[in-house]
């Protein structure tokens, strides 16, 4: 059999904004990799142990971890296929899901830190342990593996017009089209919940909250604090939202 060329495999697209995908996301890598590496480095190595660091050290090491398959996305998007196995399209969007999914949620569980210490500062004093830490940053890691557990199952190499793609393949000869789209539903239903609208959620009224909190305390440098949770709520939503659409569509 011939195999099918790269310029069949590719679909139709405007040749200006598949450029420009691929050289966004070749600079993300390399900026990216470089970044979250150094950041990493200074948590682990050259600053003190504390609860926030143990935090900011799991988002840096998802955020590190979001990087690293980005090559294969390059090389998917010029040859227009699947390059590698079945089993490595499983791994690679688990991979995928599991490090953006912990990168939310050490996002909301910073949120919900500051929150309760500006809420309850004796009793957070008290309690924001670094063991405390440790076990929740573990908690969200376990959620994380088990919220992406169905890439495992329904991610595979499908086959169209003799070229093949890493997608969600939920028809088999064992499920009728009417079970498929039902599966369909509830994973994207997962995916958006808790990808999205709940942390969107949570992030927004602890912004809020400490957004009204500090105002009422006149605190000095509330005006400050206002914009950095402004920009991180604006942050979450700009570069969020639009994966979760195209997971809708």
């Amino acid at each position: 059999m011939t195999p099918t060329s790269e310029t069949e495999c590719q679909p139709e697209r405007i040749q200006g904004l598949h450029q420009l995908t691929i050289a966004v996301l070749s600079v993300s890598f390399a900026v990216g990799v470089v970044a979250n590496g150094l950041v990493l480095w200074m948590m682990v190595f050259r600053m003190p142990r504390a609860v926030t660091t143990i935090w900011f050290s799991h988002l840096a090491f998802a955020d590190f971890m979001a990087l690293l398959p980005l090559p294969i996305t390059i090389h998917s998007l010029v040859t227009g296929q699947w390059p590698l196995t079945a089993a490595a399209c499983k791994l690679y969007i688990t991979f995928l899901a599991i490090s953006f999914f912990t990168s939310i949620w050490f996002l909301v569980l910073i949120s919900l830190d500051r929150c309760i210490s500006v809420a309850y500062p004796f009793w957070s004093r008290n309690h924001r342990t670094m063991q405390r830490a440790v076990w929740l940053a573990g908690c969200v890691w376990l959620l994380a593996l088990v919220t992406c557990s169905p890439n495992l199952i329904f991610q595979d190499v499908e086959k169209q017009k003799g070229c093949e793609y890493c997608s969600f393949k939920f028809t088999t000869r064992a499920r009728n089209d009417s079970k498929a789209e039902e599966e369909r539903v509830a994973v994207t239903l997962i995916h958006i919940l808790l990808g999205f609208l709940v942390p969107l959620a949570i992030i927004g009224t602890c912004a809020y909250f400490i957004r009204t909190r500090l105002r009422q305390e006149g605190c000095a440098h509330a005006r400050r604090r206002k914009r950095l949770l402004l920009m991180l709520l604006s942050a979450f939503f700009a570069f969020w939202f639009p994966f979760n659409m195209v997971l809708v569509a």
